[in-house]
């Protein structure tokens, strides 16, 4: 395989040749330049919009240079563009002709500075002159250059794919030059009068059909340029490679005398992506190996960085820090400045992502306070213009804000306009998988399937990322499996053992974190008929959450804390706290809290009717009760969340009861039977299909 040509540059150097030789017409210009420069240096803009069998896929065919010519005659008399290319094609008519062609190509170049123009030798038809740096002139100097070192095997190989590549446009060219029908396939056989089925013949081509040479559509560059495509996909997005890519690189890289160091690159990237441990540490090193060879060891430090990246991906926490510690070393030594910057700042990260596992392999920082941490990195990723380390080292510093009771009223505008696309992941398939499995999880619940929600929690505990924000919710969908198993002491235990590894963390813990454990304490109290000792749980989630503005947590902790005074019998008291927050509540579009937050009101207006001794103020009560109970009903709807609603449907059967009409409360007991039937026995065995 060659390095550089390929019969599809030769045809581009065939159509910059008829550009020089005023072949083409002015108004086919600027679209066959386009063509040619397009081929040649392709947009970077394009490459994420692309899909990974279009590279492969994307060799120059004779069609689409068909599909550009034929549409605009030359300045000849009835003949067309394409006749003018398939002539200038089909005139290379042996290797002599090939070597020729190239020859020629220099005298489409202007003369270098210094020469006397009565020694340049110019085809008698070239009326104009490329520059030797324009993109035209280099590919031309570039072609020449490689055609001047190519091996004869390699300049025979090229010759055989050449005529397999015109093939399809021999019946068009024959058509406007019958002259040249009885042309062998090599013109320069010709002379020696030998048959078809000659030994020579075979022994030079194998077959005399040029659908059947060999057939050599890329050149070592095209391939290599493929595999940085390739590699870019997979570090951007962390797609694997679909088997049939492989196979197609596979048949590619036989071609090959050597293996380009860059596909133990991409090799080690789809190892890694799934999972395979031993295959990704192998090519990782083989890629390595071959590169410090060629470049001094001056990347040794990223072989370093990208062996501690993948020693924690795996868990190997100490191996990990021990690479990294030796990658900022060997970075400081080399000046290595961006390489350093992503080092510390991947560390950073990872003690704030796994604090318990960084503790035991003996991490113990690199300054005093994290802030001073994040602060450095961010000047020195400022200094180096090191955006998308900046943009992360910025949206780490506000997640330092948030959990450290900071008011961030004043620091959190700058951050939200980071661009999200900086944020991309490696593991953006796994957290696709995750977080599909956690929304499954959470229908599931709330449709009551508690058997199929005992399988998914199975294996979003067992198989599922360890990334922190993932734990964390699962962690509050286990607590609601347990409570609507009824499992109280469970889910107790479990929220104690959550606050205690947040207090232990030797970090900052996230507030956000503590506070919601606080509320699902505070709340499972009530669950549990002990509201009296989840009154001070709820007035501290209160109370942090409002000196930190954490306004989700805030509503909610409001609505549980009134949920305890009307277990209290503290009825108008919880009427009002949950009328300051509901409307707040609806602003921030959550749904659940929103349906909460009424069904809680609904409760307070109940008992406010059964405390009072008025028939009219009782019977007012009710009504606005019964409001409240339906706007829940209108919520939990939204969200399938049967269990509630079929808890409304009992206080509707209430407060028809308290109303005196016992007719309507026996059609909603019978309603309360149906829903559960149907929606919680039957529907919850058979689910939802997700």
């Amino acid at each position: 395989m060659n390095r550089y040509l390929t019969p599809s540059k030769i045809s581009l150097l065939v159509l910059v040749s008829l550009y020089c030789e005023s072949a083409v017409p002015n108004p086919a210009i600027i679209p066959v330049l386009s063509f040619v420069v397009t081929r040649l240096i392709p947009s970077t803009n394009s490459s994420t919009s692309v899909s990974p069998g279009t590279a492969i896929n994307s060799a120059l065919t004779v069609d689409d240079l068909e599909k550009l010519l034929e549409q605009y005659q030359s300045n000849q008399p009835g003949r067309s563009l394409l006749d003018q290319f398939l002539k200038k094609l089909w005139s290379i008519d042996c290797l002599h002709s090939l070597h020729q062609f190239f020859n020629d190509l220099g005298a489409y170049l202007v003369p270098p500075h210094g020469t006397n123009s009565d020694e340049v030798v110019k085809p008698p038809n070239c009326h104009v002159a490329l520059t030797r740096v324009s993109p035209l002139g280099i590919f031309i100097r570039r072609a020449q250059l490689e055609f001047t070192r190519i091996k004869f095997h390699d300049a025979v190989s090229l010759w055989t794919a050449f005529l397999n590549f015109r093939a399809p446009t021999e019946d068009g060219w024959r058509k406007k030059n019958p002259s040249a029908s009885q042309k062998p396939l090599d013109a320069g056989i010709s002379n020696f009068n030998l048959e078809n089925q000659n030994h020579l013949l075979q022994a030079c081509y194998g077959s005399l059909d040029p659908n059947q040479l060999e057939n050599a559509k890329f050149s070592t560059e095209d391939i290599e340029a493929m595999l940085e495509f390739q590699l870019d996909r997979l570090q951007k997005l962390g797609n694997r490679m679909p088997e049939d890519m492989k196979n197609r690189f596979r048949d590619l890289m036989g071609q090959l005398s050597t293996m380009p160091s860059l596909a133990h690159f991409v090799r080690f990237f789809d190892a890694w992506r799934s999972g395979d441990y031993s295959s990704a540490f192998e090519n990782l090193h083989r890629y390595f190996d071959y590169t410090t060879h060629t470049r001094d060891k001056s990347y040794y430090q990223y072989a370093l960085l990208h062996m501690a990246i993948l020693q924690a991906d795996f868990g190997c926490f100490s191996e990990a820090i021990a690479a990294m510690n030796e990658t900022i070393a060997t970075a400081r030594e080399n000046q290595d400045v961006s390489c350093l910057n992503f080092g510390l700042s991947w560390l950073n990260h990872l003690s704030k992502a796994y604090p318990k596992e960084m503790k035991r392999a003996g991490y113990v920082g690199m300054l005093s306070s994290e802030s001073e941490n994040l602060e450095f990195l961010k000047n020195k990723a400022k200094e180096t213009k090191m955006w998308n380390l900046y943009s992360s080292t910025l949206l780490s510093e506000t997640k330092l804000l948030l959990s450290s009771m900071t008011l961030f009223a004043l620091n959190v505008e700058g951050r939200m306009l980071i661009d999200t696309s900086l944020y991309r992941t490696l593991k953006i398939q796994q957290y696709t998988l995750s977080y599909a499995g956690l929304l499954k999880l959470k229908r599931f619940l709330r449709r009551n399937n508690l058997t199929a929600s005992f399988h998914i929690l199975n294996q979003l505990t067992t198989g599922a990322s360890s990334e922190p924000d993932l734990d964390f919710q699962l962690f509050l969908l286990t607590i609601d499996y347990h409570t609507r198993l009824s499992n109280y002491s469970t889910a107790y235990n479990l929220i104690s053992q959550k606050q205690a590894d947040l207090k232990n963390y030797s970090g900052e813990s996230d507030i956000y974190q503590l506070v919601h454990c606080l509320v699902l304490k505070a709340r499972l109290f009530v669950e549990m008929g002990r509201a009296g000792r989840g009154f001070t749980v709820a007035m501290r989630a209160v109370g942090i959450a409002m000196r930190c503005r954490l306004c989700p947590m805030m509503w909610e902790g409001v609505g549980v804390l009134a949920a305890v005074l009307a277990s209290l019998g503290e009825f108008d008291m919880a009427r009002r706290l949950l009328d300051s927050v509901i409307p707040q509540a609806l602003g921030g579009g959550d749904t659940a809290v929103s349906a909460q937050l009424y069904s809680w009101q609904a409760d307070a207006y109940i008992g406010l009717a059964g405390a009072t001794t008025d028939a009219r103020t009782r019977t007012s009560l009710l009504s606005k009760s019964e409001n409240y109970v339906d706007r829940a009903g209108h919520y939990f709807h939204k969200i399938l969340d049967t269990r509630s609603s079929l808890t409304l449907l009992a206080k509707k059967a209430t407060i028809a009861r308290l109303r005196g009409d016992d007719k309507l409360a026996e059609d909603w007991a019978t309603k309360y039977h149906t829903f559960y039937q149907s929606e919680i026995v039957d529907g919850g065995e058979e689910g939802m299909d997700v």
